[in-house]
């Protein structure tokens, strides 16, 4: 199971921060080779409900792990 297929819960201040915001900061990720910890946000997928992913690129971008997921699996499906 990945951190993505865990139960997402907020208290009653995240939801309100979520609904004002469109995503809420739970808590930070680091990974090897990484220089400093990021943020870790919860946020909206229309296709999967919420989902916790870190801010990706210069434009700190937030994109669903799973829609990512499915679209490499396209891809690669696509060029087999």
């Amino acid at each position: 199971m990945s951190e993505n297929d865990e139960q997402i819960k907020l208290d009653a201040v995240q939801k309100l921060i979520l609904w004002a915001r469109g995503r809420v900061q739970v808590d930070y990720i680091m990974k090897p080779g990484w220089k400093a910890p990021l943020p870790l946000y919860v946020f909206w997928c229309p296709r999967h409900g919420l989902v916790k992913d870190y801010a990706h690129k210069f434009r700190a971008e937030l994109r669903c792990p799973r829609c990512a997921a499915e679209h490499e699996r396209i891809k690669k499906e696509a060029g087999a």
